[in-house]
């Protein structure tokens, strides 16, 4: 019987991902199957009634966890498996998938400490309830609505953008045009409103352009992207851009050595 709590979470997010567009592509890696099985059973529970897109992965190993070519959004990853150690598979899949959520899988509590040696959105214990589960996927969901998607208006239509995949955005205005690696839209939303909207990683450079520090080659008196593109840095603002792109690349950093 669904609980009162997680029906009400389960009503916001079908609200907060309707028509959305691009998919939520979920994997769940156990090297033992039982719990792949049932984890993909009640994932698929949490989300099928909804008009929500969504695509799980399951995986037994690490490996070809790592050989998949899709963009994986949530991991529901193992610590203790055979093939790869959950912790080094979790720094990979950092690498390959930027601002990947993984939630850690285990049965061991003394393997939780190691957890945090690297960047993990949460921890689940063996055996697991349901509710941690909702609650794991639901919180994952919303750092993913918060940190990586914006809505605006595109050419009549109302489009979702995926903010990872911006390079930098261009003022025009009252309006902005958004460059991604190879192409370009022009939006109704202004330089303003990108700057409140507060996305971890886009720092306005100069009056006319916000760069996305996650695309960033180098910064000097300009900014370097890694697409060849090089952007102008206000005088006054070249300390501060490069010490909050420091600051960036630290925060990021998928391994805290002791």
């Amino acid at each position: 019987m669904m609980g009162k709590e997680e029906n009400i979470m389960e009503k916001e997010y079908e609200m907060l991902f309707l028509n959305k567009g691009n998919n939520l592509h979920i994997a769940i890696c156990d090297d033992r199957e039982i719990i792949v099985r049932g984890l993909y059973k009640r994932i698929h529970y949490l989300m099928d009634r909804k008009e929500i897109t969504y695509k799980i992965f399951p995986y037994i190993s690490p490996v070809r966890l790592l050989e998949c070519e899709e963009d994986i959004h949530i991991i529901f990853l193992d610590i203790d498996m055979p093939q790869m150690n959950g912790l080094l598979a979790a720094k990979k899949a950092s690498e390959k998938w930027n601002d990947v959520k993984i939630i850690f899988l285990t049965a061991h509590i003394e393997y939780v400490q190691n957890a945090f040696k690297v960047k993990t959105f949460r921890y689940l214990l063996k055996p697991f309830k349901k509710e941690d589960i909702a609650e794991a996927l639901y919180e994952a969901m919303d750092a993913i609505l918060e940190r990586n998607f914006k809505i605006v208006k595109f050419q009549d239509r109302v489009i979702q953008i995926d903010i990872p995949r911006i390079f930098y955005i261009e003022s025009l205005g009252d309006q902005s045009a958004v460059f991604f690696e190879k192409e370009y839209i022009v939006t109704n939303v202004s330089l303003k409103e990108w700057c409140m909207g507060n996305y971890p990683g886009l720092y306005r450079c100069n009056k006319n352009y916000i760069v996305n520090f996650s695309h960033v080659d180098k910064i000097k008196d300009r900014v370097f992207l890694k697409n060849g593109k090089e952007l102008p840095v206000a005088v006054r603002k070249r300390r501060q851009i490069k010490e909050a792109y420091y600051s960036y690349k630290t925060e990021r950093a998928r391994i805290i050595w002791d």
